[in-house]
Parts: C-alpha cells; sequence; structure tokens
C-alpha cells in the first residue's frame, strides 16, 4: 500500500511539474513576447507567409439530381509556421507541442466560393483546436458543412462522375498569404 502511494505522490507531482511547464511556456510566448494574433505572423514585413491545404470530403450526405447540389461535410487541414511562436523543448521540460484555442493565434483569412446558399447549411468553419509544435509549425483542421453546384451527367449511370467546383481563396486585402495545395491532382488555390 505504501508503495502504492508513493506512486500517487509521484505522478501528482509529475503532473505539476508539467503544468507548471506549459503555463511558463504560454506566458513567454504571449505575454512576454508579446504576441498579436492579428498581424500576418513574419518577421520580414515583406514576404509572404505560405499556407499548405487540403480539401478533405469527410462525408457526402446528399447530391440532388434536381438542383445539381452536393451536400457535404469537409475538413480543410491547413498548416503553415508562425515565425514568433518557437521555443526550445529542453528548457521546458521537453514540451515539444501545445494545443491551442480556436482564437488564440492567427490563422489563415481563409474563404470558400461556389457555395450553394442554404439556412440549414452553413460555410462557416467551425471552432477547432490547433496544435503547435516547438518549430512554430501550425497544424489546424476546419470543419465545414457546405453545399455547393456540381455539373451533374448521369448518362453512365450507375457509373458516372461529376464536377463540383469548390473555390478556397483569401480576400484581396491579405496579399501576404500564399496558398498552396497539399492535395494531389488539385488544380489550383487561390
Amino acid at each position: 500500500m505504501r508503495h502504492l502511494f508513493l506512486l500517487f505522490v509521484y505522478l501528482v507531482l509529475a503532473e505539476k511539474d508539467e503544468l507548471s511547464n506549459i503555463n511558463e511556456l504560454l506566458t513567454e510566448l504571449f505575454q512576454r513576447r508579446i504576441y498579436e494574433k492579428h498581424a500576418t505572423p513574419l518577421n520580414d514585413r515583406s514576404e509572404q507567409i505560405e499556407v499548405r491545404l487540403a480539401f478533405v470530403i469527410a462525408k457526402i450526405i446528399d447530391l440532388d439530381t434536381r438542383t445539381a447540389i452536393l451536400t457535404m461535410d469537409a475538413e480543410l487541414p491547413c498548416k503553415w509556421k508562425d515565425e514568433h511562436l518557437f521555443w526550445v523543448p529542453q528548457i521546458f521540460g521537453g514540451i515539444e507541442t501545445l494545443t491551442l484555442k480556436y482564437d488564440e493565434i492567427w490563422r489563415p483569412p481563409i474563404s470558400l466560393y461556389f457555395i450553394a446558399a442554404d439556412s440549414s447549411h452553413s460555410s462557416k468553419f467551425e471552432p477547432h483546436n490547433l496544435l503547435l509544435s516547438y518549430t512554430g509549425e501550425v497544424s489546424w483542421w476546419p470543419q465545414v458543412s457546405l453545399k455547393t453546384y456540381c455539373e451533374i451527367d448521369l448518362s453512365n449511370f450507375p457509373f458516372d462522375a461529376h464536377v463540383c467546383n469548390l473555390h478556397v481563396s483569401i480576400p484581396e486585402d491579405a496579399s501576404r498569404v500564399n496558398l498552396t495545395t497539399l492535395n494531389p491532382g488539385c488544380e489550383s488555390v487561390t
């Protein structure tokens, strides 16, 4: 029983030490360095930040052949490097990654176009946590439910294929963001 108690005390102290390291790291990143989440995370203001993204259909809900509308749930995995959020893991107890809330750091201003409007399906991204690496690499997996128009051709049913265009873009004022694709075979990203 004594060994079990000592193990419990050790685990509690280890968890407390890890929480202390996490709090110290968060203080360093967001308070001492005065992080500004509304500014593009670049040290050189003349450069562009590269945002790599993919489009992954998680679930096809419906393909309405009468209205030519595809309803789906999708993910838009994104990766970029935040030049202001890096650290040396050894200084902070070996911490190599942090999970951050959706609104704590800069995110690319991504928009979806050619969406079929409908009040029951929003094309807004669902809040989703971000994963931050000690190198400054950020990974974000926003999820969205949307409807888009498709070119439907049923002449080869049941072996038919359909073309559905969905454009991922950034606002014109976000000229310092360069979108590239993680999807092989994806035509383009603007």
